[in-house]
């Protein structure tokens, strides 16, 4: 598993597509060679930083 933003799907575009028609968005994390929290946080910073996520 990885953050999201850092594989090879292109997050940018599926996120924007999403802009207005998707009300909630949920990361899953599966395993992790790093902390699971971690991930969870950049995937998330990476989210409010292309828009498609607010702070809560």
């Amino acid at each position: 598993m990885t953050v999201i933003g850092r594989g090879i799907q292109n997050f940018k575009k599926i996120l924007n597509q999403l802009k207005g028609v998707a009300e909630w968005l949920v990361v899953e994390v599966g395993k992790t060679s790093t902390d699971v929290i971690q991930v969870l946080k950049e995937s998330y910073d990476f989210m409010i930083q292309n828009k498609v996520a607010s702070v809560v």
